[in-house]
């Protein structure tokens, strides 16, 4: 999917239900806790199977990118941005699991399991 062209005119829900449907569950949330200027908007997009892989037979955890923000008229513009991020490492990691870092960048996490290990496949049921 070209994420620009895709994203580009969508609410953060139409933003998460399209990445549903790619796979990838989500999650958000509205609160104050620890900020000091009012409400703090948080998104997560989050998957345990990573291009047909169990990721905690690979890794321990599942995969999963996050953003957050204190401007509440930027909910879209940060769920598209993440939504970006985990389609982008989706692309680009095809043999390995990634993460996100401390800093927000996206690296390839450290492997406990090997790859190629039929154990860590994962078996999707048939569509009749």
């Amino acid at each position: 999917m070209d994420t620009e062209a895709g994203f580009s005119s969508k609410s953060a829900l139409e933003i998460r239900l399209i990445m549903k449907e790619q796979g990838w569950d989500s999650r958000d949330t509205l609160c104050t806790t620890g900020w000091k200027n009012g409400y703090v908007y948080s998104v997560w997009f989050e998957r345990y199977d990573w291009h047909g892989r169990n990721t905690l037979g690979l890794t321990g955890h599942h995969v999963c990118f996050h953003k957050h923000t204190n401007n509440l008229k930027s909910i879209d513009e940060i769920t598209k941005c993440c939504a970006e991020q985990a389609l982008k490492a989706f692309e680009e990691y095809l043999d390995c699991v990634p993460f996100q870092n401390a800093n927000g960048e996206t690296a390839k996490d450290i492997m406990l399991g090997d790859w190629n290990n039929p154990k860590v496949l994962i078996n999707k049921p048939k569509k009749e």
